[in-house]
């Protein structure tokens, strides 16, 4: 731009000049356009730069900015571990899942697809990052909603398929939905080394119907990396009361029981601040839970209500 300025107009700047007062009167971004940015740092970086705040409440906000962004870079440094040669070990399975960002159904000039385009396609999200290959769950919001019931449907459908050699499931993920998130999804994952499945997790269109979408989607996969599954009602089963029967809602970790009642660490009020657990079969029913990915502070908590057999529900989430 500099260059083109200096072609078209006579009058000689230097390139610091020009950039100098092209920041402070345009200042136009080039760079990639950030999407998915976390709100809590978006609103520090603006009490950072505020006028009306005090020295004080800026370096308040810096040190809290500072945090987070450490605890973003161990998130982003324990998934290029995963994907690194030293964890592609035989008997383990390193995945993750997420909700992408939602499809919206185009809008066709016909009676009945006139009121269909009203709708929203969710697209669920399970990557194997060993194998480099992804499943997708489709559906429209007239099917399902993007709740624990959900997640856990989809996670145990995707189990389902996973080798009988696997003794290991490490995940990568973001929180759950809905406002008791992650109570349904983090039974859910015990279950499955209570009942002997893994011996250790670790858990960090275009019509009418998704159909043309899922059906566009699976042409333009050349190289079979990836599976598109459409979604049916009837394969969302009820996970946000199924675990009341075989776990506690909550429990004092075994590090701060013998503490004053102020000073212990329980799971229900703590389920929001930690990050990083860790299900083994040797320790049926306990859960290891970390504040951060990779923490050197441990809360055990132990979840389970009894010793009898742990069955998955069957019952449907939408009838």
């Amino acid at each position: 731009m500099h260059k083109l300025y200096l072609e078209k107009y006579d009058n000689k700047v230097s390139y610091s000049f020009y950039r100098s007062v092209y920041r402070d009167n345009f200042n136009n971004r080039f760079d990639r356009p950030q999407i998915n940015t976390y709100c809590t740092c978006e609103e520090l970086n603006l009490k950072i730069k505020s006028p009306h705040l005090n020295e004080v409440a800026k370096r308040t906000a810096m040190a809290e900015l500072m945090v987070r962004t450490r605890r973003s870079r161990k998130s982003y440094s324990a998934l290029q571990f995963e994907q690194s040669q030293e964890t592609k070990k035989e008997g383990n399975v390193i995945s993750s899942f997420y909700f992408m960002q939602n499809i919206i159904l185009p809008k066709v000039p016909v009676q009945e697809l006139f009121y269909l385009h009203q709708l929203t396609v969710s697209v669920f999200c399970i990557t194997d990052i060993k194998a480099i290959t992804s499943a997708f769950n489709v559906y429209h919001e007239g099917k399902g909603r993007k709740s624990d019931d959900e997640v856990c449907s989809f996670l145990h459908d995707y189990v389902k398929q996973v080798p009988e050699q696997i003794t290991e499931l490490r995940i990568l993920s973001d929180n759950c939905a809905t406002q008791n998130k992650n109570h349904a999804l983090i039974r859910y994952l015990l279950s499955l080394t209570d009942s002997g499945i893994f011996e250790k997790k670790s858990s960090t269109s275009s019509l009418s119907d998704t159909i043309a979408f899922c059906q566009v989607t699976r042409n333009s996969d050349s190289q079979g990396k990836f599976i598109v599954k459409e979604v049916k009602a009837s394969e969302i089963l009820y996970f946000k009361q199924w675990w009341q029967t075989y776990y506690k809602k909550n429990a004092i970790s075994e590090e701060s029981k013998h503490k004053p009642r102020d000073e212990r660490v329980t799971f229900d009020t703590s389920i929001s601040s930690l990050y990083h657990f860790v299900y083994t079969h040797d320790m049926k029913g306990y859960i290891t839970a970390y504040v951060t990915i990779n923490c050197l502070v441990p809360h055990t908590l132990f979840m389970l209500l009894g010793n009898g057999l742990i069955v998955h529900p069957d019952r449907l989430a939408y009838k």
